[in-house]
C-alpha cells in the first residue's frame, strides 16, 4: 500500500496551497478531492485579494441596516423563512457579537491575515502572475449617496489610524476623473490602491500544475467516507470505494458541508482537548483535583474556560470567510477595478 507524508484532504485554494508548499518542502504530498480541484468556492468568486477589507461585518448596527435589505425582494441580504435550527441558533450568536469589542479583537486578526495574505499572493505573482491574471490595480469604492460617503469617510480614518491602510478619498465628480467609466452626479468614492485581483479559476490551476510539478498527486474524484484512528491519530482514511490511504499527516481543508470527513475530524479535536485533562487527573497523585489554587471549585474553572474556549471558536467561525465590508449595506457601492 503506498503512504504519504501527508494527505491533504479538499482542493480548493486552501487545500492546493497547502499542498503545494508541503510537497515543495520535501514532504511527500497526496491531495484527495471528491470532485476536481477548485470545484467550490475557490473557483466561484470575484478573485478579489482585499487588504482593505479589515473590519469584520459583524459592526454595531449591522442589523438595523441589514434589515431593510432583507425585507426587499431586490435586497443583497436573502433568508427564505424555513424551520431550521442551527441557522437561526447561528444568527442568534451572530448578534451577539454585533458590537465594537468583538469587531475590534477580529479586525485585529483579520489585518494580520488579510495583509500577509497579500504580501505572499504578490510573491507568488512574480513568477507566475501572468498565469493567473494577477492586477495590482486597487478598489475603488463608489457612493451616490452624501450621507453614505461621509459614513464612510470615518472608517477610513480608522482604517488610516489603527492599520495603516493606505486609502485616497474622491469627492464629487473628482471620482470620475479617476474613473471616466463613472456617470456625473455621484457623492464620491473611496480608493484603496493596494487591493488586487486575481482570475481564481487560473489560480488553481496554476496551485495544481505547481503541485503536480514539485511531485505531488492529486487523487479526484474521491469521497472519504471514515478515518480509522489508532493511539489517538488518524492513521488512515478510508474512501467510498473502500480505498485505504495512509499518512503521517492529515490536514482537513474542506468545508463544514462535508460531514463525513467533518463529524470525524470534530470527535478526534475533542478526544485531543481533552486528554491533556486527563492525563493531569492522572498525574496529580495527593493533589486535590477538587479544588484549584486560587480556591474555586476545579469544575466550575473548567466550565469557565470551556464557556471562552466556544466563544473564542464560534467568533472565529463567524467572520471567517466574511469578506463583505459594512459599506455595502449603507449604499451598496460599486466595487471596481480601478483603471
Amino acid at each position: 500500500m503506498k503512504k504519504w507524508d501527508v494527505i491533504v484532504i479538499g482542493g480548493g485554494i486552501i487545500g492546493g496551497w497547502s499542498a503545494m508548499e508541503l510537497q515543495k518542502r520535501g514532504l511527500k504530498v497526496a491531495l484527495i478531492e471528491r470532485d476536481y480541484m477548485g470545484a467550490g468556492a475557490s473557483s466561484g468568486n470575484c478573485g478579489y485579494i482585499c487588504p482593505s477589507h479589515v473590519l469584520p461585518l459583524h459592526g454595531p448596527g449591522v442589523i438595523a441596516a441589514t434589515m431593510k435589505h432583507w425585507i426587499r425582494r431586490e435586497g443583497a441580504l436573502s433568508i427564505p423563512p424555513r424551520w431550521d435550527p442551527k441557522l437561526w441558533s447561528w444568527l442568534y450568536r451572530f448578534s451577539r457579537n454585533c458590537n465594537s469589542v468583538a469587531q475590534s479583537s477580529a479586525a485585529v486578526a483579520r489585518h494580520a491575515l488579510l495583509s500577509s495574505s497579500r504580501a505572499i499572493y504578490e510573491e507568488f505573482s512574480n513568477i507566475h502572475g501572468h498565469d493567473f491574471g494577477w492586477q495590482h490595480k486597487g478598489l475603488l469604492l463608489v457612493f451616490s449617496k452624501q450621507q453614505s460617503f461621509d459614513e464612510h469617510a470615518k472608517i477610513a480614518r480608522r482604517l488610516q489610524d489603527e492599520f495603516g491602510l493606505k486609502i485616497e478619498s474622491f469627492e464629487g465628480d473628482d471620482v470620475c476623473r479617476h474613473e471616466p467609466t463613472l456617470r456625473e452626479g455621484l457623492a464620491g468614492g473611496w480608493f484603496y490602491p493596494d487591493d488586487a485581483h486575481v482570475s481564481p479559476i487560473d489560480l488553481v490551476e496554476t496551485v495544481r500544475t505547481q503541485f503536480v510539478q514539485a511531485g505531488g498527486e492529486v487523487i479526484s474524484g474521491t469521497s472519504i467516507q471514515s478515518m480509522q484512528v489508532q493511539s489517538d491519530r488518524v492513521a488512515a482514511i478510508v474512501s467510498e470505494s473502500g480505498q485505504r490511504f495512509e499518512a503521517d499527516l492529515l490536514q482537513h481543508a474542506v468545508d463544514q458541508a462535508d460531514e463525513a470527513v467533518g463529524e470525524h475530524v470534530r470527535a478526534q479535536r475533542a478526544h485531543q482537548r481533552d486528554q491533556p485533562h486527563r492525563d493531569r487527573e492522572a498525574d496529580a497523585g495527593d493533589v486535590d483535583r477538587n479544588q484549584s489554587v486560587d480556591g474555586r471549585d476545579n469544575g466550575e474553572a473548567d466550565v469557565d474556560r470551556e464557556r471562552q474556549r466556544r466563544h473564542d471558536h464560534e467568533t472565529t467561525q463567524e467572520v471567517a470567510g466574511q469578506t463583505a465590508h459594512a459599506e455595502w449595506i449603507q449604499d451598496e457601492p460599486r466595487r471596481m477595478g480601478a483603471a
